[in-house]
């Protein structure tokens, strides 16, 4: 069974769903990442290209990377912790490893950041690193300033 992601459409970046034990948590979770937030002063959304194929049940950060390319230079995942935990945080991989390191860099992020996340880095606004160095506690991204 082929574990090539799709590759991305141009309009979206992909989010990959790697659990499938909870078809309405998974709904809810997808419907906070798609909901427009207001972080910064502007209503923005998302722009996912959802991969929702049982082919990746279980996949792991560095298969996924591998089946991803790069490009795209960064994936997000909806794993069993994204999926049931109650903030829905979002693992943010970053899909090179650069600078002499030996593994992925990722971070987490809750539905109300997602979109900031999503858009600067997709737009190229923004680099990995900036939103990286940010992480507060447990490698959640809560916004610039905001560590928890």
């Amino acid at each position: 069974m082929s574990r090539q992601l799709p590759a991305p459409n141009g309009y979206g970046t992909l989010m990959v769903r790697t659990w499938f034990g909870d078809d309405d948590a998974w709904r809810a979770t997808l419907e906070a990442a798609q909901a427009p937030s207001d972080v910064s002063g502007t209503e923005s959304a998302a722009n996912l290209q959802v991969v929702d194929d049982e082919t990746f049940s279980g996949l792991t950060v560095e298969e996924l990377a591998e089946s991803a390319g790069p490009p795209p230079f960064f994936v997000l995942i909806a794993d069993e912790r994204a999926i049931l935990e109650k903030d829905s945080l979002i693992l943010v991989v970053e899909n090179r490893i650069l600078d002499n390191r030996s593994k992925l860099r990722s971070f987490r992020v809750p539905p109300q950041y997602l979109a900031s996340v999503e858009n600067n880095l997709s737009q190229g606004n923004m680099d990995f690193s900036e939103f990286y160095e940010e992480t507060g506690h447990g490698g959640v991204f809560q916004g610039f300033g905001n560590y928890e």
